[in-house]
């Protein structure tokens, strides 16, 4: 009996699954059983499969039950027999020739690590990291991927302790998943991998990041583009939060805690609203609202397919002023993670045909996606730069008077006229209104999912 189960999660892409099984058929270390869990795909992957590698076991499911069920599926399979380590890969993902060895290695060597991710490269783009060790900010419900973006480079440190990793490759060791169960099924897709770092933490084990262990991902492209992530990141990312107020499980939260998180999460969710209506992003905004709904009321699982709708994707308005403009000058006014956000995007949309000035007294000295970072005083002027913008953590918690300066959040929202200013002012009443209906609502569902906060 081999000491490895592999578990891919399958939903059409039936080209991608077959280089996720070649890449696995090259693997420097082979003594590992594959699981292929399909989601009731389209494209005959199931067929495809078992005609083609009859040696892999083939699980279907009789409908999508996404990400989480998937996983699930597998898992519940795999734990009927002895295998000591569970790994995880969706089915767009190619692994480096060691990657298995690497990561059986590695956990056989640290038995306090419970979890282990590999370093996520991006398939379109080889050398830039996709995902590694993020972290989850429960100040500002974010999540910080501290290097997504950068350069791959070979002097990372062999492990970086994190919050959660990624399932899309992940090993997980199995007397760990024993204590900590399953992904939380009710999510359907997304936070799972999230739930499921901040139990093990829970259990007392360390959750990272192994750069030695390397795979490629495509990534979920979407060609009709609909509300589906949407619904399902802003409904998880509630009911997170809702739940959990740190990793560290130090016993119910304090009023003031609860206060902070209460407000935090009336923000979030209406500035993506008031955000996306002023985009004309009308379903984005009905089925974002519809998630936070949902999460308040525990309306988990597959949601019905109403809530899901077709987008038009308006033209991107800060795309359309660097289109414009060949030096872009951020103030990156102490956010790292909101800069580097804008910065990736920036490079690759228009790569080395814009550039961009980055400039930050805290962290001049520093680089950022290989971009030099500027103090105020050494950095070209304001008037030598096509556009210049203030880097915000979101637009509408700004605290202007006027219309002074133009500004981009993290999300790449914008206030580049007075028009954007207008909007910006009306805000502050729409949001009394939203947290007079809702505030009272989080607290009782805070209360009714227990978590973190019994007493909220």
């Amino acid at each position: 009996m081999n000491d490895i189960a592999v578990v891919i999660c399958n939903f059409n892409k039936k080209e991608y699954l077959a280089k996720n099984i070649d890449s696995l058929k090259k693997q420097t270390m082979g003594e590992f059983d594959i699981f292929v869990v399909d989601n009731a795909s389209t494209d005959q992957s199931a067929d495809f499969v078992k005609a083609t590698y009859p040696e892999i076991n083939v699980i279907c499911n009789e409908e999508n039950l996404g990400g989480t069920g998937g996983f699930n599926t597998g898992i519940r399979a795999v734990i009927k027999y002895p295998y000591r380590y569970i790994i995880l890969l969706d089915n767009d993902i190619v692994l480096k020739e060691d990657c298995i060895e690497t990561l059986y290695e590695d956990m056989e060597s640290n038995p306090n690590i419970g979890i282990m991710g590999a370093k996520i490269l991006k398939m379109d783009y080889p050398d830039i990291i996709q995902e590694f060790a993020p972290v989850v900010n429960y100040s500002t419900m974010t999540f910080e991927l501290s290097m997504g973006g950068e350069k791959d480079r070979e002097n990372l440190p062999h492990f970086t302790d994190c919050d959660y990793v990624p399932a899309c490759a992940l090993i997980a060791r199995r007397d760990v998943v024993d204590k900590i169960g399953c992904m939380p099924d009710e999510n359907f897709i997304y936070y799972d991998d999230i739930v499921w770092g901040v139990r093990c933490h829970r259990a007392g084990y360390r959750v990272v990041a192994d750069s030695k262990a390397v795979v490629w991902h495509k990534g979920g492209a979407v060609i009709n583009p609909t509300s589906f992530a949407s619904y399902y990141l802003n409904r998880n990312k509630n009911r997170f939060f809702m739940t959990y107020k740190s990793t560290e499980g130090n016993g119910d939260a304090s009023p003031q805690e609860i206060c902070e998180r209460v407000d935090f999460i009336l923000k979030d969710m209406f500035e993506g609203i008031y955000a996306c209506e002023y985009k004309k992003l009308d379903n984005l905004a009905r089925s974002r609202f519809e998630g936070f709904t949902d999460a308040l009321e525990g309306k988990l699982g597959k949601t019905e397919p109403y809530k899901i709708r077709k987008v038009v994707l308006p033209e991107d308005r800060f795309d359309v002023a660097v289109n414009n403009s060949k030096t872009i000058k951020l103030y990156m006014n102490g956010l790292w993670e909101c800069t580097r956000r804008i910065a990736n995007h920036v490079n690759l949309q228009w790569g080395s045909s814009v550039k961009l000035i980055l400039v930050d007294d805290k962290y001049a000295g520093d680089k950022m996606l290989g971009i030099d970072i500027l103090a105020c005083e050494s950095a070209p002027r304001d008037s030598e730069c096509n556009l210049v913008l203030q880097v915000c953590r979101h637009i509408y918690e700004l605290e202007i008077s006027g219309f002074d300066h133009c500004y981009i959040d993290g999300w790449r929202n914008v206030i580049l006229n007075e028009k954007d200013f207008d909007n910006y002012k009306a805000y502050a009443h729409g949001f009394r209104v939203f947290k007079l209906c809702f505030e009272e609502k989080i607290r009782a569902a805070m209360r009714e999912i227990g978590g973190d906060y019994k007493n909220a």
